[in-house]
């Protein structure tokens, strides 16, 4: 795991055989709780570019046409 230090672990999961799907979901609850900036709150403004490029209903868009978003 030291060449991929971002993974925390592994679980052998089958969906067929249904293991291992509720120790993955476990695992996952608790790396998400050691993530640093996870409480953070997010400022308002983030919402309000958030509204603006769901508006646009696309799964790109190029830089400078996010900036003119991010600017109103």
């Amino acid at each position: 795991m030291i060449k991929y230090p971002n993974i925390v672990g592994f679980v052998e999961t089958s969906c067929e055989k249904e293991i291992g799907i509720s120790d993955l979901k476990k695992n996952i609850e608790i790396s998400i709780a050691k993530l640093e900036h996870i409480d953070d709150k997010l400022p308002e403004t983030y919402f309000d570019i958030k509204k603006e490029l769901e508006k646009i209903n696309k799964d790109y868009i190029e830089y400078a046409d996010y900036k003119f978003y991010v600017k109103g």
